[in-house]
């Protein structure tokens, strides 16, 4: 549940198995979710947009077609991600890493040490991450279209607001035509073309050097703050005061400040 949650935030999909363990398990990173959704509050139509609504929902459902949001994954899968994954061998570190709740901390181990590790805690671990792998476009597929009809109500809620009565009769009279009903086919489809994947690609190195140029400015605007306060910087006193303050031990704020400094420091370096 928490991997998936973790592959997931970054597109905002959120999937949300039933069952008590799963909703146990999950609980605090669908609060989190649940808190955010409040961030995003949205006014009620106004009458006028409500009877607006029966021909902006004619529209998108000629827009995007039902079951596109699905089909546009699978494509996607087909043809960037699954190449792309299949490039990349299981890591037994990552794996160990993953399994000791250490997701993104490089350990310290030769990949001997950690190939026997990751194998003690789960002999079918290559399987195991073949499975999941293979599985992943399939289940991400049903997110999806599990997603669409939410998707598609907002939609024709936009189109309603942002658009007058005789917009949606033109745009929608250009669907209507053999013209427009191709566009809407192709246009969801065409993002997931391996074009624009190897376009993507060949511009990664450029996106690397913003990020490192974004890195140096925020440097540079930060100049002139004093520095953040690490573990060594903070007297005795206050150590044990802090500790106590969040409820730790000194031996947990210890490890809880110089451990966030290393991976931060790590995700500068990277370029994250």
């Amino acid at each position: 549940m928490r991997k998936l949650l973790n592959w997931a935030a970054p597109l905002a999909l959120v999937c949300a198995p039933g069952g008590v363990a799963a909703q146990d398990e999950g609980g605090a990173e669908l609060d989190i979710f649940a808190g955010m959704a409040q961030l995003f509050t949205a006014e009620p139509l106004t009458a006028e947009q409500q009877a607006r609504l029966p021909a902006a929902e004619a529209l998108v459902n000629a827009i995007i077609p039902p079951g596109s949001l699905q089909d546009v994954m699978g494509s996607m899968f087909d043809t960037f991600l699954t190449p792309l994954a299949s490039t990349i061998e299981p890591d037994a570190a990552a794996v160990l890493a993953e399994r000791l709740d250490l997701a993104g901390v490089e350990l310290d181990l030769t990949p001997e040490q950690a190939e026997t590790a990751a194998t003690l805690l789960d002999p079918a671990w290559r399987t195991r991450k073949q499975r999941e792998a293979e599985s992943l476009p399939a289940m991400t597929g049903r997110m999806m279209g599990a997603m669409e009809p939410a998707m598609r109500t907002a939609m024709a809620e936009l189109y309603a607001i942002h658009f007058t009565d005789a917009e949606l009769v033109d745009i929608s009279a250009f669907f209507a035509t053999p013209s427009g009903a191709s566009y809407a086919r192709k246009s969801l489809t065409m993002t997931s073309d391996p074009r624009l994947a190897a376009t993507i690609m060949q511009q990664m190195p450029a996106m690397f050097e913003a990020m490192a140029a974004m890195e140096a400015e925020m440097v540079a605007l930060t100049a002139d703050l004093p520095p953040v306060r690490t573990y060594a910087d903070l007297s005795p006193a206050e150590r044990k005061g802090l500790a106590q303050m969040l409820g730790m031990t000194a031996e947990d704020l210890q490890f809880a400040l110089e451990w966030g400094d290393e991976v931060r420091d790590e995700g500068f370096r990277s370029g994250f």
